[in-house]
């Protein structure tokens, strides 16, 4: 083994190298800094319109809507592989690719963190011009245009409430006619209960459909002749009760009136999956056609 003392010296044309290898790595060192300083500036340089903003807006939405479906499905794999599809639809709608989408949410995200910044007297307003500086012109214009109050409902709240509402809809079901009503309508426990669930019961549910089929019986609406209904229920002693009264229609909305009787009752009704849903919210009961 060669000592310290007796090992072989580097050729000239060897040791020329060395100056040159820390060289070659300060200039690669350099343009790696370049390249990042020249990809910021590209980023904060972005151009966004009004159109930009709407698109940048309504993809936003669409992944908060994304997570609220899939919060929603219920573990329904259609629903949320169809939930899924809908960021990459809004970009396509936008005809924008991720990165454009990026570039957008990197300019407005720091645009807006600026305003944010200078609203809560956090950076003085020279900081706030210097900050803006670094953006495009008409980027930030926008920006100042269409920055909201952020105590405003988020993208998630708002999704998240369109979602609750189509459910409410469909559980709702479409308005019925006067001819649809017609007939013989009787109390269906099980329908009543997946209603309430949002879908097929469970063992509990179903469990819950037969306790209230056992408490409530079978009532029933019958409508017509003309504007006559009858309803029959179970009365506290158990036996059936008969009540006759007219109606009429408004929309989704039925008026009963008793005869001598001033006051009148409604019900709110819809015709879903070949039921008729009657009530509110959790009130809903649904009725299967004799």
């Amino acid at each position: 083994m060669e000592s310290l003392a007796t090992a072989r010296p580097i050729p000239a044309s060897d040791s020329s190298l060395l100056p040159a290898m820390p060289r070659l790595l300060c200039f690669f060192l350099l343009g790696l800094s370049f390249l990042g300083v020249a990809t910021t500036r590209a980023t904060a340089a972005a151009k966004v319109t009004d159109a930009d903003f709407k698109a940048y807006r309504s993809v936003r939405y669409a992944e908060a809507l994304r997570e609220a479906r899939k919060m929603f499905a219920r573990g329904d794999a259609t629903k949320i592989a169809a939930a899924e599809l809908l960021p990459g639809a809004a970009l396509r709608d936008a005809g924008w690719t991720k990165e454009r989408f990026d570039q957008v949410e990197e300019a407005i995200g720091g645009i807006e963190s600026a305003l944010r910044s200078a609203k809560d007297g956090e950076i003085t307003a020279e900081d706030l011009a210097s900050q803006l500086a670094e953006y495009d012109p008409t980027a930030v214009a926008t920006v100042k245009k269409h920055w909201t109050d952020p105590d405003q409902p988020s993208d998630s709240q708002r999704a998240e409430k369109q979602v609750r509402d189509e459910i409410e809809a469909e559980r709702a079901g479409v308005p019925p006619t006067v001819g649809q009503l017609a007939g013989t309508w009787v109390f269906d426990a099980d329908a009543t209960v997946e209603a309430m669930l949002g879908g097929p019961a469970d063992d509990e549910g179903k469990k819950m459909a037969a306790e209230i089929a056992a408490k409530v019986g079978k009532p029933s609406y019958t409508f017509g002749p003309g504007d006559r209904v009858e309803v029959r229920s179970k009365g506290p002693d158990g036996q059936e009760k008969i009540e006759t009264c007219t109606f009429a229609l408004d929309g989704r909305t039925i008026h009963f009136k008793s005869e001598g009787r001033k006051r009148e009752e409604t019900l709110e009704a819809g015709l879903r999956e070949g039921k008729l849903v009657l009530g509110t919210g959790f009130g809903k009961v649904a009725f299967s056609r004799k």
